[in-house]
């Protein structure tokens, strides 16, 4: 079964939801047999056949799962084949066509329709039919024995009976088939829509962003030009405020960067990349210096611990700036005046292992679950827009690296980590 990559996560999600189904029924029939045998329903015996079966199952099912946890994509056809013949020679040879748990076909078919298609579904239906009416036909023309199961009763040998349970089972399973084969298509038809809105969202958004950043341009470039005095010397207050509008101009111009690749991320494209080799401890350097002015003006003390002699790294400067600033800038809007901020940079096994702590709020455990999905803002503060640390992991895992948070609680303060592999040998920097 051919599946593309953006589906690929939604069908391994139905295949594990599927194999939870099996697993639910198989145990808890096992459960039932057992139950049965304690309370003198029955002996080992009488269900000599039907234990083993349910085993057998069990252990296919389970290689089904172990194959998915690998992240390898099986077919469902396996354990569709396997429902099909442990499911009918275990009705059968346990009452044939006075066992009463046919409807346990109709779960699977109805749960096959809602995950794969109502094509899949009525295939199954189709054939689940043909087989119950062939034991039926065959059992009740003397050609199959009848094996007892519950009670020797001899309905198999009544023909009103005989076709009126069968037509009842044909009737079930075509109707689940067809009604789970329509809630998977409205399921399909609702998710495609969303996907649709999302992306014109995202359309709307990139244009909008590119909108508002061309006039940026020359408000960033003239405030740089008259603080450094190409227009005429500035009091040292005049130079104080278009420093500030600098700043705020590439503030606002790493935000609509980020808005663009938030785009990118939502319509499921790769961030664009332009990697060179760089000098991780000038990127370190140049970040730290920008950022002690922020956290000073909240009152906040920003130190360092920077390893010596940090390696050149194949990346692209500008993105890794953009998650030193996200992470730095994240710590001071969740820290309190007084507090503390810690850089830190190891060279460790081939990675530059870098770390950002904080004294401040601190992150509970449903927090830490979900704090790099996008949109996703921590408490009731609703500062920014959510977006600084999905970005943050989407860069650096684009640079073959990992990221993640620790934190001990709510007030106690929180530590991202991220790592960036060393592609090149570590030499000195040029003089």
């Amino acid at each position: 079964m051919a599946i593309g990559s953006e589906d690929k996560e939604w069908y391994l999600n139905n295949l594990r939801v599927f194999v939870r189904v099996h697993f639910i029924l198989f145990y808890f029939t096992l459960f039932i047999v057992v139950m049965l045998v304690i309370f003198g329903y029955g002996s080992l015996l009488e269900y000599a056949t039907a234990i083993p079966e349910l085993i057998i199952a069990l252990l296919i099912t389970h290689n089904f799962n172990r194959r998915l946890k690998k992240g390898i994509i099986p077919s469902p056809h396996s354990i569709l084949l396997m429902d099909y013949f442990i499911g009918i020679i275990g009705l059968y040879i346990n009452g044939g066509a006075e066992n009463p748990y046919y409807f346990v076909l109709a779960i699977f078919i109805f749960v096959t329709g809602y995950l794969f298609s109502l094509r899949v579904s009525m295939g199954y239906a189709i054939a689940s039919s043909i087989l119950v009416c062939t034991i039926f036909a065959l059992e009740y023309f003397g050609i199959l024995p009848h094996i007892v199961g519950f009670k020797d009763y001899k309905l198999y040998m009544n023909r009103e009976y005989v076709t009126n349970y069968a037509a009842c089972l044909v009737m079930l399973y075509i109707c689940a088939a067809y009604a789970s084969g329509k809630f998977h298509e409205a399921y399909l038809k609702a998710s495609q829509r969303l996907r649709e809105m999302n992306e014109l969202k995202t359309r709307f958004m990139s244009v909008i962003s590119h909108e508002i950043k061309s006039p940026l341009a020359p408000i960033y470039q003239y405030s740089e030009m008259l603080e450094d005095g190409d227009f005429g010397e500035l009091t040292d207050e005049q130079k104080r405020v278009v420093k500030s509008v600098r700043r705020q101009s590439m503030n606002l111009s790493g935000l609509i960067d980020n808005l663009l690749d938030i785009g990118r991320l939502d319509l499921r494209k790769e961030i664009l990349l332009r990697k060179g080799q760089v000098s991780f401890q000038q990127i370190v350097d140049d970040v730290f210096e920008a950022m002690q002015f922020e956290a000073s003006k909240y009152g906040l003390t920003l130190d360092k611990e920077i390893a010596s002699d940090l390696p050149r790294v194949e990346a692209d400067e500008r993105a890794i700036r953009r998650v030193f600033m996200n992470l730095i800038g994240n710590a001071v809007k969740f820290t309190q005046k007084g507090g503390q901020i810690r850089l830190k940079v190891l060279l460790e096994d081939n990675n530059l292992k870098v770390s950002v702590s904080d004294t401040g709020v601190g992150l509970d455990p449903q927090s830490i679950k979900h704090v790099f999905d996008e949109y996703y803002q921590v408490g009731k503060q609703n500062v920014g827009l959510g977006m600084g640390l999905s970005l943050c992991k989407m860069i650096v895992e684009a640079h073959g690296g990992k990221i993640w948070v620790e934190s001990e609680g709510e007030g106690k303060g929180t530590t991202f980590y991220f790592t960036i592999p060393v592609l090149i040998t570590p030499r000195e920097e040029p003089a």
